[in-house]
């Protein structure tokens, strides 16, 4: 009977925290140092700011084609970890900025589907990905990684526009 006194308030307790408190929350945002991911990050650090979420950066990159042979398969996948190093160090540099603590992860395949299994493993919340603002064409011959990732991932993504071609501002897509 004691036992059962002595939990009780503890308890009580727990579930009054949980009612207070609301969820952890998680920003995922993709960077690869470009103009139109500069603009992720900066809108991703906002939309945390205002959820009061923690932020994770990635960067993706595609692995080099194997057959290159060793030396160039190698001097290949330097470069391309270096690139994505430095766009994780200056979205660093802006999230210290915003006095935001922030995770960062490197993460290797095609850079969509990379980037929605990394928001699903960390349960993100939100992924926000800049937008190079391609035209039908052109996203046919190259690939648009933020429609490929409206279209793969089960979380909400924001998309993000750095404003070069004359437009601003965030599209969002619910998740599915």
């Amino acid at each position: 009977m004691t036992r059962l006194l002595d939990r009780l308030p503890r308890e009580l307790s727990r579930e009054a925290t949980r009612a207070i408190l609301p969820p952890a929350r998680t920003v995922l945002v993709a960077t690869d140092g470009t103009p139109s991911s500069r603009a992720a990050v900066q809108k991703g650090l906002s939309m945390a700011q205002e959820l009061g979420a923690r932020v994770t950066f990635v960067s993706a990159y595609r692995p080099p084609w194997a057959a290159l042979g060793k030396p160039y398969y190698e001097r290949s996948l330097r470069k391309r970890l270096a690139v994505a190093r430095e766009a994780l160090d200056e979205a660093k540099a802006v999230s210290e900025a915003f006095g935001t603590d922030a995770d960062y992860e490197i993460v290797e395949g095609r850079p969509a589907s990379a980037i929605a299994r990394l928001a699903a493993a960390r349960d993100a919340d939100l992924v926000v990905v800049g937008s190079r603002d391609l035209t039908a064409p052109v996203a046919a011959l190259c690939g648009s990684v933020s429609r490929s990732l409206v279209g793969r991932s089960d979380r909400a993504v924001l998309v993000a526009k750095d404003g070069r071609c004359g437009k601003s501002g965030a599209v969002l897509f619910p998740a599915a």
